[in-house]
């Protein structure tokens, strides 16, 4: 194997593993869930770190965890929607303040 496909691998791997245990936190401390959620969807919301994020299988993991132990998902789902709504607002202040610069 090449060195770049060993080093996607890797990549691969930590990914797997970090989502892993993201999951597996929030299932041990459910009452953070809703945290996690806003977190992640800020994280997604801003501009250049979504690449850096994977929250979509967070939210389907948490999702699941969350609706398996019988809590409704609308609070979950308002979390991730307010998480969004700052990261994108966060985003447009940053376009705001160094619009010269980013071009």
């Amino acid at each position: 194997m090449t060195s770049n496909v060993i080093g996607e691998l890797m990549f691969a791997e930590f990914y797997s593993t970090w989502i892993a245990v993201i999951i597996s936190w929030t299932d041990a401390h459910p009452a953070l869930a809703m945290l996690i959620v806003f977190m992640f969807a800020f994280a997604e919301s801003v501009v250049l770190l979504a690449i850096l994020v994977p929250s979509t299988l967070i939210f389907a993991g948490i999702g699941a965890i969350y609706a398996t132990a019988g809590d409704t998902l609308l609070l979950l789902w308002l979390a991730g929607s307010l998480g969004a709504l700052c990261g994108d607002a966060f985003s447009f202040g940053l376009g705001r303040i160094f619009k010269d610069d980013v071009q």
